[in-house]
């Protein structure tokens, strides 16, 4: 995402250029806005989370910016407001800004619960502290039930030794679901395509958490390396770093879209897609988004490529190996 003073900046040059334009630039920016709204008014797409039986929104709300922007009354205030525009698959984690991310989480969706889908994570490997982590972010959500716990972050073969063997994560959070306390059992991580498909083809899991964006396949692909294991089994697949965490969008001049963007990861075989907003003007342009969006065609999708190969020189996807 832009930076404070990349931000002064455009909108310091989009002022600039209003000036300029007088009553054109006013009458434009009408009518985007108009059609953003009648966008935000229509509904938001579902599709099923793998064989969990859960009908999730095409986009869902990552929740690890929203845990960390100062004023917590208007992150709850963005994370509201995507209930109301339609979503109901949330993303959260304890380690999002040392759990403030699932407080505000719980306090923004008070009421309506059980018209949600919540998801949480654990970088805990032991079942002792994997446990103990889900009964803190249960407190935290201020409810008795996780729809998707993820075993968070896989870096190694080791990580997932010792979350599947015995004593492990897996086994804890087993028994934590016969309780009730977790609907579904699934995995995240960003580190190494060949893990994630090792995991999704030896390991039991329902689902995977993985970089899905336009940039991926150009370098250690997820796209190519990860997710055809994912779906041979049948998991529910849910991308992250639609924007690769902010960097793919950062350059107006040379960067895809937001929107192309969004279109990109929607268009591949996936659940949903969870985007990271930290403002209710990013919630609004990505839901709009994916509401009106079609998928791409192989010559858009061609397109879209070309532009962002130039970006794999720069190390934006600083979360691969």
């Amino acid at each position: 995402m832009p930076t404070r003073r990349e931000f002064l900046r455009l909108s310091a040059a989009a002022a600039a250029t209003a000036g300029a334009l007088g009553p054109l630039a006013g009458a434009a920016r009408a009518q985007d806005a108009e059609e953003r709204r009648k966008a935000l008014e229509r509904p938001l797409p579902k599709r099923p989370l793998g064989k969990t039986g859960l009908e999730v929104t095409a986009l869902g709300l990552g929740c690890f910016y929203l845990g960390s922007v100062r004023d917590g009354a208007a992150a709850e205030a963005v994370m509201r407001r995507a209930f109301d525009l339609g979503v109901n698959w949330f993303d959260t984690a304890p380690s999002y800004n040392a759990g403030v991310s699932e407080e505000r989480l719980g306090r923004a969706l008070r009421g309506v619960r059980d018209r949600v889908l919540l998801a949480t994570k654990s970088t805990e490997r032991s079942g002792r502290a994997a446990v103990r982590e889900l009964e803190a972010s249960l407190g935290r959500l201020g409810t008795d039930r996780v729809d998707l716990f993820q075993f968070h972050a896989l870096r190694t073969d080791e990580d997932a030794e010792r979350i599947f063997g015995e004593g492990g994560a897996h086994e804890a959070i087993l028994g934590a679901k016969k309780a009730g306390k977790v609907r579904h059992i699934g995995f995240t991580g960003h580190f190494d395509p060949a893990l994630m498909a090792r995991v999704c083809a030896e390991r039991p899991v329902e689902t995977v958490l993985m970089p899905l964006n336009a940039l991926d396949p150009h370098s250690r692909s997820f796209e190519e390396g990860a997710l055809p294991a994912a779906r041979e089994k049948g998991l529910g697949v849910i991308a992250m770093k639609v924007f690769a965490s902010g960097r793919l969008v950062d350059d107006p001049a040379l960067s895809p879209s937001p929107e192309e963007c969004v279109r990109y990861s929607l268009s591949l075989p996936i659940a949903t897609a969870i985007v990271g907003c930290s403002t209710m003007e990013e919630l609004e342009r990505d839901l709009a988004c994916a509401k009106t969006s079609a998928p791409l065609s192989e010559r858009e999708r061609k397109a879209i490529l070309e532009r962002t190969r130039p970006f794999s020189e720069r190390r934006i996807e600083w979360y691969k190996r």
